[in-house]
């Protein structure tokens, strides 16, 4: 024969259940929200250089964007010494968002791979530190290139300092929750709710003389 419970029983067991549920509510809800927000930690740094000089005479100038993860935003001339020896026709070129592309250089380097048709024209920049701290670094440059008449010249550069400069702050992502995070919340306040019209009933309720 089934057991039936009393009102009194029946009010203590969903008192047990509401209390159980208020004390995981909240470790939900930090864990929903916590899943769905991010927080930046770098700035943006434009670096900037002029001083760079290469073996045969030609020199190199520019800048580029970095936000502790990735380049953007480069704009650097390399020029050719007129005439020079060996390679009379080869000249330089502009390095930017639309004559050319990010390219795997590999460590601390930019590499940028020339859109000109040529497969092994390329700048690359290597890098003497981290960039992630925004303090002067040294560094040097080596650039290849296919000329239209068919030279394969190749030429490096003596080191050379780079300085930022902050852009911007990276701004911080506020905390958004998910769905499944906002039902449970609405939930939580439903249980809270029936608990308060609980203690309101039994506050009401008349109470009887014994006598």
């Amino acid at each position: 024969m089934p057991t039936r419970l009393t009102a009194s029983a029946l009010s203590s067991v969903m008192n047990r259940l509401t209390s159980r549920a208020f004390s995981l509510l909240p470790a939900v809800l930090c864990a929903g929200i916590l899943t769905v927000s991010t927080a930046a930690s770098a700035a943006v740094h434009q670096w900037s250089f002029s001083d760079v000089s290469f073996s045969d005479g030609g020199s190199a100038e520019g800048s580029f964007f970095y936000d502790g993860a990735n380049f953007f935003n480069w704009d650097i001339t390399t020029f050719r010494q007129p005439n020079a020896p060996g390679f009379p026709e080869v000249l330089g070129y502009h390095y930017d968002n639309t004559t050319s592309s990010l390219g795997v250089g590999g460590g601390n380097s930019l590499y940028l791979q020339r859109n000109d048709g040529g497969a092994g024209n390329f700048l690359q920049l290597f890098f003497g530190a981290s960039l992630a701290s925004g303090a002067p670094v040294l560094g040097s440059a080596l650039e290849r290139t296919l000329s239209p008449g068919g030279s394969d010249n190749g030429h490096s550069s003596d080191s050379f300092t780079l300085i930022s400069s902050v852009v911007s702050e990276v701004p911080v992502t506020s905390p958004v929750p998910e769905p499944s995070v906002l039902v449970m919340g609405l939930f939580g306040l439903s249980l809270l709710g029936a608990a308060a019209w609980r203690r309101q009933q039994r506050t009401a309720a008349p109470r009887t003389d014994p006598h």
